[in-house]
């Protein structure tokens, strides 16, 4: 098998070669130019004639990983070390092969929702939009750690001197392109997920002005009728001669009353949450951006309605019904609601902040920076919206 002096081979051309090289051929091989993490069983697997000098290559191997793991650490840092050591990591770990799996389910059964939307709520996609979420966390883990690696990493390559240097760029090489195939992943995920939420809003947002309408004619109802029994009580000949009808009207209206308890919107602060982090993430990626802008942008607005929405509930609680989240409403409220509305983006992304200065450390400004960017643009956006909307 031919072979380049000086270039690192990997486990399988090591394999092959030493089936096929002379010992004299193997013995001209640098201690570079092997491969990392030997296993001694290679040896045993040698044919006879070779296997003394593959026995002291993989012992020359192993005392030149562990010589250079000491120089690394007193010259770089443990920081580096353990970097160099994440970049000797081969193929995709487990949750992201998990997550890879569960992502493309999502993305087929969301196709096929389209003739058939029972689909997305069927137990078997609620299972495994719930197990992609969870495995979403471990990824942000894994993507945080490749990113810190390659910042202390690119931090060092100036001082790595000609030792140094071409582990350096190749563990760089390494750890980028592990960091992409997650981040294509992720993206074909916050896809798929703003298509889903921009959905789940608009359903949403429909539902509140169906139930505020049923909500609004029961009122009506139920301010007519207190009316009409103010007129009977406030006579003193109805009072008597009508107290079947008086009794009937008041039976009536703590009836409706009951009723419009089961008409009382609830917006989940969770799902807002997790509606505002799919938007974030989808507004974050260039990829979503270009295939899916449109979506976003109709998940923004859709977004900030039920936002709106949410603060007034917050606000007016006390309520039997709640006003219309599209109906004008006094100015001063309106002032409010969006100062509450300000507030609940800006402890989000003072969290996401703190979340991603945790997974990235050092690496996290470039990321931050751009969440900053995104904080402006939502909130201005959201601004230019409560002044259409009210």
């Amino acid at each position: 098998m031919a072979y380049t002096p000086e270039k690192k081979l990997s486990m399988a051309q090591f394999e092959a070669l030493i089936h096929r090289a002379t010992p004299k051929q193997l013995s001209r091989l640098a201690v570079r130019q092997l491969p990392d993490n030997i296993p001694d069983s290679l040896a045993d697997e040698a044919p006879m004639e070779v296997r003394s000098v593959v026995e002291e290559l993989i012992f020359e191997a192993t005392a030149y990983q562990v010589n250079l793991q000491i120089e690394l650490e007193s010259q770089f840092g443990t920081d580096m070390l353990s970097a160099m050591a994440l970049s000797q990591q081969s193929g995709d770990s487990r949750s992201h092969l998990l997550f890879k799996s569960r992502v493309r389910k999502m993305v087929d059964m969301y196709t096929r929702s389209k003739k058939d939307p029972r689909l997305l709520k069927s137990e078997d996609f609620l299972q495994l939009e719930s197990e992609a979420k969870r495995l979403l966390e471990d990824l942000r883990q894994e993507t945080g750690a490749l990113a810190f690696a390659r910042h202390t990493i690119e931090g060092n390559v100036l001082a790595a001197g000609p030792k140094f240097i071409g582990l350096f760029k190749e563990a760089l090489s390494i750890l980028t392109k592990r960091f992409q195939e997650i981040e294509r992943t992720m993206n074909l995920y916050f896809y798929v997920s703003v298509m889903i939420a921009a959905n789940e809003m608009n359903y949403v947002r429909d539902h509140i002005i169906h139930v505020e309408r049923e909500a609004s004619a029961i009122k009506i109802q139920v301010d007519e009728k207190r009316e009409t029994l103010a007129q009977m009580q406030s006579n003193p000949i109805s009072r008597r001669t009508k107290k079947a009808l008086i009794s009937e009207y008041q039976e009536s209206i703590t009836q409706m009353l009951a009723e419009l308890k089961s008409y009382e919107v609830v917006i989940s602060e969770n799902k807002l949450l997790e509606w505002l982090d799919v938007v974030v993430e989808a507004s974050l990626s260039a990829y979503v951006k270009k295939q899916a802008g449109s979506i976003i942008r109709t998940a923004r607005l859709g977004l900030f309605g039920l936002l709106q929405k949410y603060c007034l509930l917050q606000e007016d609680s006390a309520r039997q019904v709640a006003r219309n989240p599209f109906s004008q409403v006094d100015p001063k409220k309106t002032i409010m609601y969006m100062l509450r509305s300000e507030q609940f983006i800006l402890d989000y992304f003072a969290k996401k902040k703190e979340r991603m200065t945790s997974w990235l450390g050092g690496a996290a400004q470039n990321r931050i920076d751009s969440l900053a960017v995104l904080e402006r643009q939502l909130i201005s956006e959201m601004r230019k919206n409560q002044k259409r909307v009210t």
